[in-house]
């Protein structure tokens, strides 16, 4: 089987291209350890400033840390601000 070289765009063109084959799937994005992004969550389910933890599709996302706080929340995308010490996902079978 002969195998083909993807160079950087055909890449990210691959992986761009998958993720839009399955639309509301969550997107969770961290932007350093103080900020995450997620996008297409079904609610917060609880909240403190040690522990924020969200619904999505599939089971849950638990973020811990330090001084958390929801900075933005949307109908579709919730900001989590703070001093992010983890992040796990729960999945329901």
């Amino acid at each position: 089987m002969k195998q083909r070289k993807l160079d950087a765009k055909d890449f990210w063109n691959t992986l761009n291209q998958k993720t839009d084959l399955l639309p509301g799937l969550p997107i969770l994005e961290i932007a350093g350890p103080n900020r995450i992004l997620i996008e297409n969550h079904r609610g917060v389910i609880a909240y403190s400033p040690c522990q924020v933890t969200v619904r999505v599709q599939f089971g849950t996302y638990n973020i811990y840390g330090c001084n958390l706080r929801i900075a933005k929340m949307g109908k579709d995308q919730l900001v989590i601000q703070g001093n992010i010490d983890n992040v796990q996902l729960s999945r329901r079978c």
